[in-house]
């Protein structure tokens, strides 16, 4: 009977405050995380909270590693364009050629 209350509070909290409408599909399966979290936990209740905060844990750092990506690339692609214009790179000096010419 708790569980069910706290459930609709969650629900409410969700429509309500976070998001400030209803859209469907907008917990997104988090219903069979919360069931994966249960199997998880062994079916006891500290075990549950405890892959709860694990699963809560590595959803928020799946985004934080994709901001963190994204911006890895970004600098990784500036920082080779500057070598590559930094190189001065002169192709009729090449070693190759000079092996050829002599």
């Amino acid at each position: 009977m708790i569980s069910g209350c706290l459930a609709s509070l969650g629900g409410a909290y969700l429509t309500l405050v976070q998001v400030r409408f209803f859209a469907e599909g907008m917990s997104a399966g988090k219903g069979f995380i919360a069931i994966a979290a249960l199997i998880f936990g062994r079916w006891h209740p500290i075990g549950s909270a405890l892959a709860s905060l694990l699963f809560g844990a590595t959803e928020a750092l799946q985004l934080r590693i994709q901001v963190l990506g994204d911006l890895l690339i970004r600098s990784a692609i500036i920082f080779g364009t500057e070598v590559i214009e930094n190189l001065h790179f002169d192709p009729g000096n090449s070693i190759f050629l000079q092996k050829i010419r002599s």
